[in-house]
């Protein structure tokens, strides 16, 4: 019968598609039937290099992009469509009214591979008559990509920098008045009119102080940077054109473009932080301020390291261009790359460094291959168009930054920093200290130097995003110090909150117990005064006839020793965490089997390997997300416990994670003897010489149930 329907549907196309070959033929068009087809019905295709034909215009137009700008994917089948401006712009992250933009006149295409719209070029078509303007509609006319001049100019980019600054609740960094906001620092900005490096104290933020700050990729080639003992030549006017060697073109050429805006100084980490100074580390501390107060970030996004320069400002120095084709009364034009994948496909992207200098930054200038960007809280500018657009926030991390902050908020953050790398470990914290300060002025009280006040213990819940995961040095001299094991900053690689999402209908996260917690300062082997975290103790739980979350959640008799001791001082240098928790040996269970998960959420994918656990039954009862182990046996488990860490009731569970003995409840409305809620639980480990202190494993969840039968032990909990 599908047999049938599907014959049936090809022969009442025939009509249609004879129709469109005469219709195609009597135009007597220059074009192939595939692109008439496309531009004049208006019907979507699939094409590749192998469907383009040599005589057509526009298929010469989709050849060039592809084998210059696509070269891996030429040969793949890419999808087009017929689009109006509006869609074309939309699909380049323009957020602006639908009644903003004519729909009449349509005549862009779109090419995307596979759906991803990271991976896509357009082209459009306009007419051009000696009797009428391009396009009567002239809000149409400023929607329709134009050809970028091979040099920049620098009065739009002053135009769209003085749009923003005449509206100051574009950035909500312009009403916060906190003490650290409004203090004033001792900084180094680089003068473009004298070539010399100024001391200056860096001004409250809304001061009127103007400066740029140069965001950019290091690399690993030498280049000039500015020493102790070449201060103060560089001090002297005309200092920066007298070096020892020469100054790398990004410098050179962001200093001419300061000079183009009509600005007089920059800020550059290179040049303008001493870099073998002591002071150092109090300059790394203030990042938040030195982007924040900045007028604006030129952020470039082109090329990987410091001797890129910055396309645009050099005529012909541009990397992309723009494809023309003359066709009948006008002419095709092809797109650049949006700003998403011209920041995406970028080296700035994936270092761990430039993180926070876009994420603390109120207005960005993003220098791509092909063309310049502007982009702040609600603005949206590029050259390639003739219009103000308004974008949708998060295409550069943190452009438009919140009120206040939560803790969902703090977890994104974190797990977009660690996708990025590090050339050395040791950088982890200063690479994201900015962006500590940041959080900590909207409401986020900082513990030691590594950690935020988050709802403990959910702080704890991260876990590995991949199976290979090590921890991180201190120092690269020191490769046997670590970071604390139970810090996200102590493992190498990305790391997800994803468990906090894991199933479906999950009610509010609850502590599983009333928490008592504190951090010890780096450096020091006491702790700082016990907190009580926890202080809402009615706890919706599933309500079941024979519920075992609640007899996990009760007041706690012990609490944390004063101190850590004298004969821990191997570990000084670590922040220790101490709390108290119900434990229960991991040599109760068996862990073995290994079962893949795959968790999705707005578009971003996680791949979780599951090892199972089971309880004294061999019931399947729970399992340890990404775990750096293959499995447990009973010898090894024993200098291993399982910690509860928090509860949540969940209707659903997450297929891998119990057997069907432990899944009892059918919905909300049919509640059975079994308990719905669900246990957070930690993977420790006891350190080798030390047995009051243990190492973070891994996380995971279990059936309370089985935690519960396992007869758990409050203790205190002290982790390194």
């Amino acid at each position: 019968m599908e047999l049938l329907h599907s014959i049936l549907a090809v022969l009442a196309q025939i009509p249609w598609i004879l129709r469109t070959v005469w219709e195609h033929q009597s135009a007597k068009s220059p074009l192939c039937i595939w692109c008439w087809i496309i531009w004049h019905k208006q019907r979507s295709h699939f094409i590749s290099r192998a469907t383009l034909k040599e005589f057509c215009p526009s298929c010469k137009i989709i050849r060039l992009v592809l084998e210059t700008d696509f070269p891996s994917e030429v040969d793949s089948n890419w999808h087009v469509q017929t689009v109006d401006k509006a869609d074309a712009l939309r699909s380049m992250g323009d957020q602006s009214p639908e009644n903003d933009l004519s729909k009449e006149g349509s005549c862009c295409l779109v090419f995307t591979l596979q759906n991803n719209w990271d991976e896509s070029f357009w082209i459009s078509y306009k007419e051009v008559t000696e009797t009428k303007k391009p396009y009567a509609d002239e809000q149409l006319e400023k929607s329709v990509p134009q050809i970028i001049p091979d040099q920049l100019d620098a009065s739009k980019l002053v135009s769209w920098i003085s749009k923003c600054k005449d509206h100051e609740e574009s950035t909500g960094l312009e009403q916060r008045t906190t003490s650290r906001n409004s203090a004033t620092y001792n900084i180094i900005l680089v003068d473009v009119h004298e070539m010399r490096l100024v001391h200056c104290d860096l001004l409250p933020r809304n001061s009127g102080q103007r400066y740029l700050a140069l965001s950019y990729v290091w690399g690993t080639a030498n280049f000039f940077k500015t020493m102790t003992d070449n201060l103060e030549a560089l001090m002297m006017p005309g200092g920066l054109e007298n070096t020892s060697s020469p100054l790398p073109k990004t410098f050179t050429d962001a200093m001419r473009l300061v000079k183009l805006l009509g600005e007089r100084y920059i800020w550059i980490d290179a040049l303008c932080i001493v870099q073998d100074a002591r002071m150092k580390h109090d300059q790394l501390n203030i990042m938040d301020q030195i982007y924040g107060r900045a007028l604006v970030t030129i952020v470039l996004l082109a090329g990987s390291n410091v001797h890129s320069g910055l396309p645009g400002v050099d005529g012909g120095t541009r990397m992309r261009r723009q494809f023309r084709g003359k066709f009948a009364k006008g002419e095709f034009i092809t797109g650049l790359p949006s700003l998403q994948k011209a920041i995406r496909s970028s080296t700035h992207f994936s270092r761990a460094w430039t993180f926070q200098e876009t994420f603390l930054s109120p207005r960005c200038l993003f220098v791509s291959e092909g063309e310049v960007f502007f982009k702040c809280s609600h603005n949206y500018f590029a050259e390639s168009l003739n219009r103000q657009a308004r974008i949708a926030p998060g295409i550069a991390p943190g452009l438009a930054l919140p009120a206040q902050w939560n803790a969902g908020e703090y977890e994104e953050v974190v797990q977009q920093y660690t996708k990025r790398s590090l050339s050395y470990d040791e950088d982890i914290v200063n690479a994201f200290m900015g962006a500590l300060n940041e959080m900590e002025q909207k409401g986020y009280r900082r513990r030691g130097d590594i950690t935020m006040d988050l709802p403990a213990p959910d702080s704890l819940l991260w876990f590995p995003v991949g199976s290979h995961i090590s921890r991180r040095s201190v120092s690269k001299d020191k490769p046997d110090e670590y970071f604390p094991s139970w810090s996200w900053t102590g493992w190498k690689g990305r790391v997800t909150y994803a468990s906090r999402e894991f199933g479906r209908n999950v009610s509010t996260y609850k502590t599983s117990l009333r928490w008592f917690h504190r951090v010890s300062a780096v450096g020091a082997v006491h702790f700082t005064p016990l907190e009580e975290v926890e202080r809402d103790y009615e706890v919706d739980f599933c309500k079941a006839d024979e519920c075992h979350g609640s007899s996990l959640f009760q007041k706690p008799e012990a609490r944390p020793s004063g101190t850590v001791g004298e004969s821990h001082q191997l570990f000084k240098r670590l922040q220790l965490y101490q709390f108290c928790a119900w434990v229960v040996p991991a040599s109760q269970f068996k862990y073995f089997d290994k079962q893949n998960y795959t968790h999705t959420k707005h578009g971003t994918t996680i791949e979780v390997t599951l090892l199972q656990m089971h309880d004294a039954d061999n019931m399947h009862c729970g399992a340890l997300f990404n775990a750096p182990l293959s499995n447990l046996d009973t010898g090894s488990a024993e200098s291993y416990s399982l910690v509860a860490m928090s509860m949540k009731k969940q209707w659903d569970w997450l297929d891998g994670i119990t057997s069907s003995e432990y899944e009892t409840r059918d919905n909300v409305e049919n509640i059975s003897s079994g308990c719905g809620c669900w246990l957070n639980v930690m993977l420790v480990k006891q350190t080798e010489n030390y047995d009051q202190l243990v190492e973070r494993v891994a996380v995971g969840q279990m059936h309370p149930r089985a935690f519960v039968q396992a007869n758990p032990v409050l203790k205190a909990v002290t982790m390194i």
